[in-house]
C-alpha cells in the first residue's frame, strides 16, 4: 500500500499529539494543515482552551547540511527578545522529533496586486529594525 504525503503528515501529527499537548500545556482539539513544502509541513493547532499555535515539522535532507529548524527558531527568538512583534512568537523547539511550535497569528495571504504603499512602508520599517539589530553582539551568535 502506498501512503500519500498527506496521510504521512497526518500520521506525524497523530504520533506527536501527546508530546505537542504536553509542550503547549493543553489538549489539542483540532488540527488544520496550512502548508506543505519541500522542507517542512505546517499545521495550525487549536487547543481545548481555544488557544491556537502553529507547529512546523522540518524534513531533514541528507544532501543539505543546513539546520533550517534551528536557524528559523533562533532567529525568531532573537527578534522576539528584541521587541519585534510582527512575527510569530517562538514557543518551543523539539530537536529529536524535528518540529518547532510558534504562536499563531491570524491573517490572510496578501496577493501581489493587493500590495499598497502602506504595506511597502511597513516592510521598510521592519527592514530598518533588522538593520539596527545587526549591531547587537548576540546577532553574531545566530546560526
Amino acid at each position: 500500500m502506498n501512503i500519500s504525503l498527506t496521510q504521512e503528515n497526518d500520521m506525524i501529527i497523530q504520533k506527536n499529539n501527546l508530546l505537542l499537548s504536553q509542550i503547549i500545556g493543553s489538549n489539542i482539539a483540532s488540527v488544520k494543515r496550512i502548508n506543505d513544502g519541500r522542507n517542512s509541513s505546517v499545521y495550525t493547532l487549536t487547543c481545548e482552551n481555544s488557544k491556537k499555535y502553529v507547529v512546523k515539522f522540518y524534513f531533514p535532507n541528507p544532501s543539505d547540511k543546513k539546520d533550517r529548524m534551528n536557524k528559523e527558531f533562533s532567529s525568531l527568538k532573537f527578534l522576539w527578545e528584541h521587541s519585534i512583534r510582527s512575527i510569530p512568537q517562538p514557543i518551543a523547539i523539539e530537536k529529536e522529533h524535528q518540529f518547532a511550535i510558534y504562536d499563531h497569528i491570524e491573517g490572510t495571504k496578501i496577493l501581489f496586486q493587493e500590495i499598497n504603499a502602506k504595506d511597502i512602508d511597513y516592510a521598510c520599517e521592519f527592514l530598518k529594525k533588522l538593520y539596527r539589530l545587526k549591531t547587537r553582539e548576540e546577532s553574531n551568535k545566530l546560526p
